[in-house]
């Protein structure tokens, strides 16, 4: 077979020829194409089949394509109307060693069945990446099913509804063109290619515009069975290993309508569910007005994605979502000891300083910055919320993490506190001071995981005077302010830890935070 393969779009205006030579890399797995040959499937223990499968160019004006070529694993699931019983229904698994598709019927489906229906219509749903689902019957609905759990699919599919089969002399023959699903309300579909993550690694992609198609089955009437989540929410990554020494991740989903053909800021979050670590990368700004294909390039280039690791601790946002706390400060290299505190902000400033000198022999900050010199009150605040916050533009977690990463707000911390406890007799709190490696550990009373925070203190100017806290308290910014050119910020001493309002210009740590659903 021949398969179209241009290269695809990238994002980003300055990412050099080391990012093109990736792109051009995906492009050879990316591809939602027209066959240039009839790829026709082969009977096994059943009836003569003679069915020709073919794929339209549904991704043709955005010069770019999704998947390349049938591969091991792929199934196309064929239902038939008027039969006599709805369970009936014939598989097509591809055999890449054979590159074939071999015919399974299923339930007991025979050519009789076929013959005897009085529409002869059937209904194809096409599942990539060696998906091999089961079906079940729920009422009139065919549902797809994965080991003991009904299969929400959410990936790449392909279909077609309603297609003519005739019956001759016991063999089934038909014309099959499969098309991606069709979309109404001014959506369109998008899909992004990752390269070089962990192969049996669980992962999920959030982006703003961007909602989930789900495929569940179909009806009795040959409809086949969808759901659009909200935008947003998580889209589930499926590898696929065709394109050779390569392996791709991929993520399908809807662009929504009210961005499609207006600039819009693409934002991408990929986590890594299995190792807990949250990739993120900024895309900029772009207009996308057609079912377009995106390689988001490789995963592990720093160039290209921001990676931070982060725990778990069982807690949950105010509106429900899961929390989880980034295992290291904004800038920092390290959990704990050296590299481990990071840089030092203002409240609502986005620029961070790092230490000059060792923390025990602290020299300065870097850039010469004087955080009471430069002090502004220059930041805008989301009160749409309560109790209000800063603005993303104006959060420092978000700005150089990107992605879900923000501050946490003040009663995040408080709960921290409450759903916690330390290392000592009967969960005492206990912080070692004085050494590189001083902090405060959190273990949570809810999983048992632990989150550790630095004594990295904070700066301040005062009296003619340089006030520096490193190692003797642990200061952390949130996102609430003050009420007094202030903002709020959780530290924590020897056996202490409150909340405590400071001025905006003292120069303290942040710990990142996300929510998820």
């Amino acid at each position: 077979m021949t398969y179209l393969s241009p290269e695809p779009e990238k994002i980003g205006k300055k990412e050099g020829i080391a990012m093109k030579k990736v792109l051009l890399i995906l492009c050879a797995f990316a591809a939602l194409c027209s066959c240039s040959k009839e790829s026709k499937p082969q009977q096994e223990n059943g009836f003569p089949i003679n069915i020709r499968v073919t794929r339209s160019d549904d991704f043709g004006g955005s010069k770019a394509t999704v998947k390349t070529g049938w591969a091991d694993g792929d199934m196309i699931y064929l239902f038939f109307k008027d039969l006599d019983s709805s369970d009936k229904f014939l598989e097509l698994a591809y055999d890449g060693s054979m590159r074939k598709w071999t015919a399974l019927p299923q339930n007991g489906l025979e050519i009789s069945d076929l013959e005897d229906a009085e529409a002869k219509e059937m209904t194809a749903v096409f599942l990539p990446y060696g998906n091999g689902a089961s079906i079940r019957m729920s009422g009139d609905q065919r549902i797809f099913t994965k080991g003991d759990e009904d299969l929400e699919y959410n990936g790449y599919f392909l279909m077609a509804e309603d297609v003519n089969y005739t019956v001759s002399e016991g063999e089934l023959d038909a014309d099959l063109v499969l098309t991606a699903p069709i979309l109404t309300g001014g959506d369109k579909l998008i899909h992004f290619d990752v390269s070089g993550f962990t192969s049996g690694n669980h992962y999920e992609l959030y982006q703003d515009h961007v909602k989930r198609l789900v495929v569940l089955g179909v009806d009795i009437d040959g409809e086949v069975l969808t759901t659009v989540n909200d935008k947003g929410k998580a889209i589930r990554g499926y590898e696929d290993n065709t394109s050779g020494s390569t392996p791709i991740l991929s993520f399908s989903g809807i662009l929504d309508a009210s961005v499609v053909g207006t600039p819009a800021d693409y934002q991408f979050s990929v986590n890594d569910v299995t190792d807990c670590v949250l990739y993120t990368r900024d895309a900029g700004e772009r207009t996308i007005s057609q079912n377009k294909y995106i390689g988001l390039g490789n995963i592990t280039s720093p160039y290209v994605w921001k990676t931070m690791e982060y725990a778990d601790l069982g807690m949950h946002d105010e509106n429900g979502k899961r929390l989880m706390w980034a295992r290291r400060n904004v800038g920092a290299t390290a959990e704990r000891g050296e590299g481990s505190y990071g840089l030092y902000f203002a409240f609502g400033s986005t620029r961070g300083y790092a230490l000059l000198g060792e923390p025990y022999n602290y020299t300065g900050i870097e850039d010469d910055h004087d955080f009471y010199e430069s002090r502004s009150m220059d930041y805008e605040l989301d009160d749409t919320c309560w109790p209000p916050r800063l603005k993303p533009e104006y959060d420092a977690a978000h700005v150089n993490l990107k992605g879900l990463w923000r501050m946490p707000v003040i009663d995040e911390f408080t709960s921290l506190l409450a759903k916690t406890e330390g290392f000592g007799d009967n969960g005492e709190r206990d912080v070692d001071l004085g050494t590189d490696e001083g902090g405060m550990p959190f273990i949570s009373k809810i999983n048992g995981a632990e989150l550790f925070l630095p004594t990295a203190g904070s700066l301040c100017h005062g009296n003619g005077h340089e006030y520096t806290f490193m190692g003797s308290s642990g200061t952390y910014w949130s996102a609430t302010p003050g009420v007094h050119e202030s903002g709020y910020t959780f530290i924590f001493t020897h056996r202490d830890c409150n909340e405590r309002e400071e001025e905006y210009y003292y120069g303290t740590p942040i710990r990142a935070v996300f929510s998820i659903d």
